[in-house]
């Protein structure tokens, strides 16, 4: 009892309070406090004056920590302190007979306190207060389970579902493990996370609206694995973020595709050799969705270094350097790619279409430029020494180049020239 009366004077200097050092320490002497009333037997809990005001503190706690970050005048961490004291208080002081509308308060309030965790990076404080949650909707489906089955209470557990994967999975990513630690762990949270969105979809034929939120988080996760560099992790997230939007229209087709371009680049990173035809079917896949110049890149890039043999890969490389949107510097790397594998061939075929396609434009110089590297780099001296003086001709007859191109000419011409002078020709 005495631990309650001094929660309700903190709660009380907290609500008062505008000064970020001075809540910062309430705050804390609040979480001692509050741990100190769970555990009081349920006769002191339940002493129905004390409850109503520490529930009354609660709720204006409450209030103001989103007073306080719709003014942006609070740290997120300090935010989320606050969200968990006044959560945990109207959870504590909650009168044992509840209505609907006191069980979705609460769940709102548990859900919430659990994002302020998660946007300032503490996943294991976020997914207590959505355990919390979690507990609140299983009370609130056995007291009323009509009222559960409505589309908006659905939505309720969707978004914790949503929310207590995050968490999970991002538990890992904070803990102190070691490098080879980190791949078992990481599965092993990530199994745990996969069935909270496996719960999650179980929903969508009720909620419909919420498959492109459940899409877009699965690839925002997949990415973010991608970027820490955990591969094996983001194919996980993006095969399942492509599973969950196929079909769905307010997906799409170009979102789609690009969560199986990414896919494609986290098979190539987790291991080329490998997994490049999974690689390859997720592109072409990509490519069927929507026809991309970055995937028309890839596709080619994936067959240039592990299945340079086929007809397809003249196809895909024809089809690359002709889409309309592609850059002429993404060309030029692809055709430069082409003569570093050694596909001669392939790289002349690659100047041709390019040499035509941007006649007439600034554009063809670079291309003259990458042309006679890979024609001297091939010791085609005959042929680089015609396309110079065709260079210079349509330079003196109405196609000049600008001055940064001629200067690069001109570094290749002296340097060929000092290889002739050094070799005595």
């Amino acid at each position: 009892m005495e631990k309650a009366v001094q929660l309700q004077d903190v709660l009380k200097e907290l609500v008062s309070s505008h000064d970020d050092d001075k809540l910062s320490a309430l705050s804390e002497k609040a979480l001692q406090l509050l741990e100190a009333c769970a555990s009081l037997d349920n006769a002191q809990k339940e002493q129905k004056n004390l409850a109503f005001q520490l529930h009354t503190s609660g709720v204006a706690l409450w209030n103001k920590s989103v007073a306080l970050k719709s003014a942006t005048a609070i740290s997120s961490p300090l935010n989320a302190q606050l969200r968990h004291i006044a959560c945990n208080v109207v959870f504590m002081c909650t009168p044992s007979e509840q209505t609907e509308n006191i069980y979705q308060k609460q769940l709102a309030m548990a859900t919430k306190a659990g994002r302020a965790w998660l946007d300032c990076n503490n996943p294991t404080m976020a997914d207590t207060a959505l355990q919390l949650a979690i507990e609140c909707w299983e009370k609130f489906n056995a007291n009323f389970p009509a009222l559960c089955k409505e589309p908006s209470n659905l939505k309720s557990l969707f978004r914790i579902l949503c929310s207590r994967a995050e968490a999970v999975r991002e538990k890992c990513a904070y803990s102190n493990v070691t490098t080879n630690d980190i791949q078992l762990l990481g599965l092993g949270q990530h199994d745990a996370a996969i069935r909270f969105i496996q719960q999650a979809k179980e929903l969508l034929h009720l909620l419909e609206k919420e498959t492109a939120y459940l899409t877009l988080l699965c690839y925002n996760l997949g990415l973010d694995e991608f970027q820490k560099e955990s591969f094996q992790s983001s194919v996980i997230w993006l095969k399942e973020s492509y599973d969950i939007g196929r079909g769905c229209t307010s997906v799409g087709a170009m979102k789609q595709a690009r969560t199986l371009r990414l896919l494609a680049n986290a098979y190539l990173q987790w291991g080329g050799s490998l997994y490049w035809q999974k690689a390859l079917n997720a592109i072409s896949l990509a490519n069927s969705e929507h026809n991309h110049p970055a995937g028309l890149v890839l596709k080619s890039n994936i067959l240039l270094q592990y299945d340079n043999g086929d007809e397809r890969l003249i196809t895909a490389f024809k089809d690359t350097l002709q889409h309309p949107d592609l850059s002429v510097e993404s060309a030029l790397n692809l055709v430069r790619l082409a003569a570093q594998h050694n596909q001669q061939q392939l790289a002349s075929i690659g100047i041709q279409l390019l040499e035509k396609r941007f006649q007439g434009t600034p554009d063809v110089h670079e291309i003259h430029l990458l042309h006679l590297d890979i024609l001297l780099n091939s010791s085609q001296n005959s042929e680089a020494k015609q396309l110079v003086e065709d260079c210079i001709i349509a330079h003196n007859t109405g196609d000049p180049m600008d001055i940064k191109t001629k200067k690069r000419f001109h570094v290749v011409i002296w340097e060929q020239a000092a290889k002739a002078y050094e070799a005595g020709l």
